[in-house]
């Protein structure tokens, strides 16, 4: 199969590429997001294409804040762009990526379902709502991942809490101080990035027609437990300093419809995770020219 991976070299975006190569596709790369508002680059990339698997998106949340303008554009116009050129170009299958912040606000909900009532508390989330109704609205047959949040090796370049733990423990012998983003009590659903990567291919695989998933691990942990591992992991204590929160806690999702449709479910546990992301990230500071690691 001919498949263009959008995003192709972000986080997600790197694994997918790599995975649909060793299975034997044929994958073409399209990376940054904001070309894919451009209607000529869409159809240079599509031309020729069986599937999409579309990961590009604006996904800074705060960034998202600030210039709501490129987030809208690239996150929903750019989608709609991408799908008019593939409907052309005669593509069969777009799986896509989207946030379980789309409805993470639906307060009372535990665990989130696929039909909870959808209430996005961001511009991000809103914007990732919005592509999924330019989606629905396609004739392509179109598979819907709703993503909680991702993590693994290369997920560094992203920040987040959980990377400053790891590049403080790796940078420092003494005690780091971090400043956390909440309260140790506010909880994420993680989902390690080889499991997501698991369910694009078996999604691209799957002759349903036009569902939505929740990928995720069907369990939360509190930032506090989620520190605490990385200090067992890394033998480095951290010092947090808490801010008021900016971000809504992310609940357990279900993952039963992933179960059932496509035999999906997570493999990789927080512990196990944590432990790959830690011998990756030491692995390239060995790996790096000598002058060049901190």
């Amino acid at each position: 199969m001919k498949v263009l991976v959008t995003g192709s070299d972000g986080f997600i975006g790197k694994h997918v590429v790599n995975s649909l190569s060793q299975q034997g596709h044929e994958v073409r790369k399209f990376d940054l997001p904001s070309s894919i508002i451009k209607r000529e680059t869409c159809w240079l990339h599509v031309s020729g294409c069986d599937a999409i698997v579309h990961l590009a998106a604006a996904t800074d949340r705060y960034a998202a804040e600030e210039d709501a303008t490129n987030c809208m554009m690239t996150n929903v116009i750019g989608t709609q762009r991408l799908l008019s050129a593939a409907r052309l170009a005669g593509v069969k299958r777009v799986v896509a990526a989207s946030s379980l912040r789309s409805l993470a606000n639906a307060k009372g909900v535990v665990p989130l379902i696929e039909d909870s009532p959808v209430a996005p508390a961001s511009l991000f989330g809103a914007s990732k709502l919005a592509m999924e109704g330019v989606l629905w609205d396609s004739p392509i047959s179109t598979y819907i991942l709703r993503l909680t949040t991702v993590y693994g090796p290369g997920g560094e370049a992203k920040g987040g809490l959980i990377a400053r733990a790891f590049e403080a423990a790796r940078k420092s012998n003494s005690k780091p101080t971090l400043r956390g983003d909440g309260f140790a009590e506010r909880k994420l659903d993680l989902v390690y990035v080889e499991d997501v990567v698991r369910a694009v291919g078996l999604a691209l695989q799957d002759d349903r027609h036009d569902v939505i998933i929740n990928v995720g691990f069907g369990r939360s942990h509190s930032m506090g437990h989620i520190l605490n591992a990385v200090q067992t992991i890394t033998g480095v204590p951290t010092e947090t300093i808490w801010s008021e929160a900016r971000r809504p806690n992310v609940p357990r999702v279900s993952i039963d419809r992933a179960k059932h449709l496509l035999g999906w479910e997570p493999r990789v546990d927080l512990i196990e995770g944590l432990r790959r992301t830690w011998e990756h990230l030491v692995g390239t500071q060995r790996q790096q020219p000598q002058a060049l690691v901190a």
